[in-house]
């Protein structure tokens, strides 16, 4: 319907099957193609859930294994072929956005996998020394729910050193920032500036989205679950455009 930009329809007259094809008009034709890329986004995303899943089993059936570990480190590198990685802070001049949308995911796996595997970790460093990599603090508090429903708090009780690189808020929908990038490449007078920041997830710091109230809590509920923590580490990553002074005063829950 989208290439040929027309309509088929189907029906029976006097016992024949007619087959006739009317051109779309402005309004249908939008109307298809907000259709169809709803549709496809459905579909990556099912899929893109369906490959999480099955990560984290195969991370959880490891885990499980090994039963308990000393340090569970997760760190951050840019796979160049050959063998060869970067660290994210080799990479000033490439793009930083795909880094932290990976980190996100790598994040929701391994902590699901704790929390399905029940290993008992005693130390757990998160994007430690990933200097230019962290977890967005609206999506630790957007992946607890999940967590709860998998009885993390009974893997966290075991935690007694944790280490986290968090920021502020950052797009990690890979979906999302592609739709952003398509809509800029249609604007023939976007600023150059500015289409490079919405290219990368970068918003401002009075944007909606950045002072959100699911930026905030996210945080101290993780640290809830972990009543036997005897040292704590944080790193608030600003990645806005403007002051993170929201987050140093943002709301906490006790």
């Amino acid at each position: 319907m989208l290439s040929t930009k027309r309509r088929r329809m189907h029906e029976k007259r006097d016992g024949l099957s007619i087959t006739t094809e009317a051109q779309l008009d402005p309004g249908e034709l939008d109307e298809a193609e907000s259709t169809f890329d709803r549709l496809v986004s459905q579909r990556r995303q099912q899929e893109k859930m369906r490959r999480d899943e099955s990560d984290v089993q195969r991370l959880a059936d490891a885990l499980r294994m090994l039963g308990m570990l000393d340090v569970l480190a997760l760190e951050a590198a840019v796979d160049q072929g050959n063998h060869n990685q970067l660290l994210p802070t080799s990479t000033a001049a490439c793009e930083w956005n795909p880094i932290w949308v990976r980190a996100s995911q790598v994040y929701g796996i391994v902590m699901s996998a704790i929390a399905r595997s029940q290993i008992r970790v005693d130390t757990l460093t998160i994007y430690k020394k990933s200097l230019r990599c962290s977890v967005p603090t609206f999506d630790v508090n957007k992946l607890l729910p999940g967590l709860g429903s998998t009885n993390f708090a009974a893997a966290a009780q075991h935690i007694r050193s944790l280490a986290l690189s968090a920021s502020t808020k950052v797009e990690t929908d890979a979906q999302k920032i592609a739709d952003a990038r398509a809509g800029m490449s249609e604007v023939d007078d976007a600023d150059s500036e500015d289409e490079t920041e919405t290219y990368t997830g970068s918003l401002s710091d009075d944007d909606p989205a950045a002072v959100a109230e699911d930026n905030y809590p996210g945080i101290a509920r993780l640290l809830k679950q972990m009543p036997n923590l005897e040292s704590v580490h944080l790193h608030l990553y600003n990645t806005l455009k403007g002051s993170a002074e929201s987050y140093v005063k943002g709301p906490i829950e006790e």
